[in-house]
């Protein structure tokens, strides 16, 4: 074999060897980008949202959410700009985005968030990426919501020229009052009422006569001592029943009505309990 010959094939195995190790070195490079490169979306991902999807939302409360990777510099901790808000939320709310720490997210409302609404937020990935570089997978949604209309009391205040009885009723939140109606019925005796009926939320009832009731002004409690009544002492309502045996003064209290049977009894004075459970 001439010298030539020999050379050239040594060329050729050298310019494999080079071609085979760059193919080697294109490989590695497209793994390690694919599983270590720094803008890999989804190593960035949210370990904790508050309130929660479960939980009630408090008007005036905050929402936040806690990453499992630091997304700011320590520097950067505290108010974010409006132009440069990471999220969205629907309905609009106007407040204020910021950095807790450099893993926690807030947004703090200017006002009070609106009653009985659910509140969406979505995340924009391109807005949070960890100071390593890595990104969320995609747009992040959290839901939850404030709390939902209720309402607190209902109190009778007169009755009017026809001997039909006026009521207010008090809710958690503003209200119009041609929805209320379209929502609300009050219904009574065919006959003129002469009983007033409670009913509770365990089955209990109890009566006491409308005339009683008049005159005495009775009321339904649902708070003690400038605070909601907690449920153990009879949430939502208790009748306050002056001068009236404790069975009379109803607890949990869910059902009121008027009755035209002067001669009702209830639970335990169908057992044989005076029904005017009158003390002295």
């Amino acid at each position: 074999m001439s010298a030539s010959a020999t050379t050239g094939a040594s060329n050729r195995r050298f310019w494999v060897t080079v071609l085979v190790f760059l193919l080697a070195n294109i490989g590695v490079w497209v793994a390690y980008h694919a599983h270590f490169s720094p803008n890999r979306a989804g190593l960035l991902r949210i370990d904790e949202f508050l309130p929660g999807s479960d939980a009630v939302l408090d008007p005036r409360g905050a929402i936040s959410w806690r990453f499992n990777l630091e997304v700011v510099p320590a520097a950067r901790i505290g108010p974010i700009k409006p132009e440069a808000a990471p999220g969205t939320l629907q309905p609009a709310v106007a407040g204020m985005w910021a950095w807790k720490d450099p893993r926690t997210l807030e947004f703090v409302p200017d006002e009070e968030f609106p009653r009985a609404t659910p509140i969406k937020v979505t995340l924009n990935p391109a807005r949070l990426v960890s100071v390593e570089g890595f990104a969320l997978s995609g747009p992040t949604v959290s839901t939850t919501a404030t709390s939902p209309l209720k309402l607190e009391t209902v109190r009778q205040i007169a009755f009017d020229e026809q001997d039909r009885v006026i009521l207010v009723l008090t809710f958690t939140d503003k209200v119009l009052a041609g929805d209320v109606l379209k929502h609300v019925s009050i219904r009574g005796p065919k006959d003129k009422a002469v009983t007033v009926v409670f009913e509770c939320a365990d089955g209990y009832t109890t009566s006491m006569p409308l005339a009683t009731i008049r005159g005495k002004q009775l009321i339904l409690a649902y708070r003690a001592n400038g605070l909601d009544l907690p449920a153990e002492l009879g949430y939502p309502f208790i009748v306050v029943a002056e001068d009236k045996f404790g069975y009379k003064w109803a607890r949990w209290v869910t059902k009121i009505t008027l009755s035209d049977d002067p001669n009702y009894l209830g639970y335990w004075e169908s057992r044989g309990y005076d029904n005017g459970a009158g003390i002295g």
